[in-house]
């Protein structure tokens, strides 16, 4: 998505609005995947304080512009699982960062909280294969 100065200062007015250090836009939109007119717009955001639901609809609102399409889908990074948080950052674009640190940081927080995980990821996979299989099983499947 390109970014031109209307834009940037639109999200930068939300961003101190909303008290959001960082706000990403991941998923679809930027890997060009399946990219149809219904598309939503995934959103991933950092704030300083926590947002109420109230408040993140009407920040969803707030970007109903910048994007030209109200389809927008908010993810809070402080909540976010370990999968989730390391798909944000694995292919996402910056629309606004507090300071220029802040973004490459939480990148690699996210690609090490990922790499910890995977043993635990790999666990699971294999109880859930073994758990088909016993089901396959008992009903002829």
């Amino acid at each position: 998505m390109e970014i031109d100065d209307k834009k940037e200062k639109l999200m930068r007015e939300i961003a101190q609005k909303y008290d959001l250090r960082l706000v990403l836009l991941f998923g679809s939109q930027v890997d060009g995947k399946q990219l149809h007119n219904e598309s939503d717009f995934d959103v991933a955001y950092l704030s300083k304080r926590k947002l109420d639901l109230m408040e993140e609809a009407k920040m969803m609102l707030a970007m109903t512009p910048y994007f030209h399409n109200d389809n927008i889908d908010l993810v809070n990074l402080k909540n976010a699982a370990p999968l989730l948080y390391y798909a944000v950052f694995d292919k996402c674009q910056v629309l606004f960062q507090e300071d220029e640190l802040l973004f490459p940081t939480l990148r690699i927080y996210a690609f090490r909280k990922f790499v910890e995980m995977q043993p635990i990821y790999e666990l699971q996979r294999q109880r859930l294969k073994e758990y088909a299989k016993k089901i396959g099983e008992k009903y002829g499947i």
